[in-house]
């Protein structure tokens, strides 16, 4: 699991490379925590953040000086006690709920999961996961029928003699890769074009069905947005 690292950083997919690697582009800020990355052994990419190992944190707890009390006039003492312990509890029973949930990576599971869904509440989202599968739609049926020039009007230019190539020299594998065009779940997606520049990107994931199993593995579908359409980018 130490080699064939991969990472999605504006809308280039660079790699392979090895952990090492990958650790030391954390710490020159090649790598951030929500960049994306990918692993045979994993099922989809992911942020560079939920990979054990590859962002180290650590926290030390200092000791708070206690600042002495005068002795409170007897009539507050009893309040004053009580109060003390009230706030000693909570205090007590908050850092031992903290605690558990920083040992169980609770906290870490809670804030990745936030930031690995927040696009999904992007303006406009709804509208380019429309668009996005009526691209897939159309170009699924163009293959079924056979009609691979018009399913290639779905493709990015750029990658469209690579897709037709594929497509072309694994005609036994088309019937696997058309039932898997009709289970497809977006799984990330980047809406501001000030981070990618120009292109809009979205990675669509599936199951490969297989004769043996339902799903034997996944496959992913890059998604870009050029002259306000999307189309496909890459196949994996």
């Amino acid at each position: 699991m130490n080699e064939n690292w991969y990472a999605f950083v504006n809308a280039v997919t660079y790699g392979p490379y090895s952990f090492d690697i990958m650790i030391e582009m954390t710490k020159t800020g090649q790598l951030m925590p929500n960049t994306l990355v990918y692993h045979d052994s994993l099922t989809q990419w992911v942020y560079a953040s939920s990979v054990d190992g590859l962002f180290s944190t650590s926290a030390s707890l200092s000791k708070k000086k206690i600042k002495k009390i005068s002795a409170p006039k007897p009539k507050w003492l009893r309040l004053l006690t009580t109060s003390l312990m009230v706030f000693f509890i909570v205090g007590v029973v908050g850092y031992g709920i903290w605690k558990i949930g920083d040992m169980t990576g609770f906290w870490q599971d809670r804030a990745i999961a936030k930031a690995a869904t927040a696009w999904q509440k992007e303006p406009g989202y709804k509208d380019h996961e429309k668009a996005i599968f009526k691209a897939l739609g159309a170009f699924s049926k163009h293959l079924e029928s056979g009609d691979l020039p018009a399913a290639l009007e779905y493709v990015n230019p750029d990658e469209k003699n690579m897709i037709e190539t594929m497509i072309s020299e694994n005609p036994e594998r088309l019937p696997a890769f058309l039932e898997m065009l009709s289970n497809l779940d977006i799984t990330f997606m980047n809406t501001d074009n000030d981070y990618f520049a120009v292109e809009q990107v979205a990675i669509v994931i599936a199951g490969i069905p297989s004769d043996d199993t339902p799903s034997s593995g996944t496959a992913t579908i890059m998604m870009v947005k050029i002259d306000d359409r999307w189309v496909v980018d890459q196949i994996r």
